[in-house]
């Protein structure tokens, strides 16, 4: 691949994920994170501002892991496996994306732990599912996991604290 269409894909595979976390970002009015700030917080709670950063960093490693599989060559009897982990990888998006609505705008702290638990499985089965087609992508999902983790947990704190 010629490096400036190895960018251009490159672009093309990161940018909309950062497009939509810069959507969530701008459509979550300040009165919910208002909200937030008033809520009984588990002692693990991290602020908003490291919430933003890390959330950054999700969004881009889900962008890199998409380029990784995109570009991925596979032999042909794995093409619909690639297929497959492409449809599951924008399935994980928006359980990753509508998380933020649920938490913060709905305010369903119980709806939230169930999405935060179906994410979890989805990247574990992404990841695994993934390995066969690259391994690059299977790696970036792994830091993915641990703040899905980490957030699961958080969200049944705060349904625990806040119920």
């Amino acid at each position: 691949m010629k490096l400036t269409s190895y960018w251009k894909s490159f672009a093309a595979c990161v940018l909309p994920h950062l497009l939509l976390l810069w959507l969530i970002n701008t459509s979550i009015p300040e009165v919910f994170t208002m909200w937030y700030a008033n809520l009984k917080k588990p002692l693990f709670a991290i602020s908003t501002d490291y919430i933003s950063g890390l959330t950054f960093v999700v969004y881009l490693l889900l962008g890199i892991s998409y380029f990784f599989q995109w570009t991925s060559k596979v032999p042909y009897n794995l093409v619909i496996h690639k297929r497959y982990s492409l449809i599951l990888h924008y399935i994980l998006v928006i359980f990753i994306s509508s998380w933020f609505y649920i938490f913060f705008v709905f305010k369903l702290l119980d709806l939230a732990i169930i999405i935060s638990l179906l994410a979890w499985v989805l990247v574990l089965f992404l990841y695994f599912f993934m390995k066969k087609i690259s391994h690059k992508a299977g790696y970036m999902l792994i830091p993915i996991s641990v703040w899905l983790t980490y957030n699961f947990v958080l969200s049944w704190a705060f349904w625990q604290l806040n119920h």
